[in-house]
């Protein structure tokens, strides 16, 4: 089967569906910044077992497995490993758009994360959900999310070691309000802020 964001839902005769989004980060995207992203996943028998999200400005793919996620930039292959710090207080974070947390009535959320975390920088869409599975953030959140928009992300975050549910600890591959988390303790001190 295919599942994507442009034109919705076919229904395969297996328990593969590939899942897509062909612009993630659409005003990223007008706007020339190389945050947005192509995703690709795929699911199979209910659970995402592989993921690739690609950003052709900066020659990056981020590909992930249960086996194992890597970077592919200029013709190199480097693994991917999230952080080992736990404390959120000494991690930096990302989310799409302070906006979005207003408008599905989640701002105070965003804020008890924002004084939690070293730093929060907004407005890169799934490249932020990549720079967890990198190492470079401790988490990242979003809401409001569809399906395509994080289901590609879950193995390459997965694959580097890292943590993906939902606010309330649930499977985040039907979207929704998501967590992303480097380790579980990142993980825990988040969602005792979001509850």
């Amino acid at each position: 089967g295919i599942f994507g964001e442009e034109f919705g839902e076919k229904t395969g005769s297996s328990d593969f569906t590939w899942i897509l989004d062909p612009i993630d980060g659409t005003r990223s995207f007008i706007c020339g910044t190389p945050t947005w992203m192509t995703l690709v996943g795929v699911k199979h028998a209910g659970r995402m077992v592989a993921g690739a999200a690609g950003q052709p400005f900066t020659d990056e793919v981020f590909a992930g497995t249960a086996a194992g996620s890597h970077l592919l930039r200029a013709n190199q292959t480097t693994g991917l490993r999230c952080t080992s710090e736990t404390d959120l207080t000494r991690v930096l974070a990302g989310t799409t758009a302070p906006s979005l947390f207003r408008k599905y009535g989640h701002e105070a959320r965003l804020m008890r994360i924002e004084d939690a975390v070293q730093s929060v920088r907004y407005d890169a869409d799934a490249y932020f959900h990549c720079m967890v599975a990198a190492g470079q953030l401790g988490i990242s959140l979003d809401t409001g999310l569809q399906s395509y928009d994080i289901a590609a992300l879950i193995p390459i975050v997965e694959g580097a070691g890292g943590i993906v549910t939902t606010w309330d600890g649930g499977d985040p591959c039907d979207g929704g309000d998501i967590l992303v988390a480097a380790n579980k303790p990142l993980h825990e001190q988040a969602m005792a802020l979001l509850a």
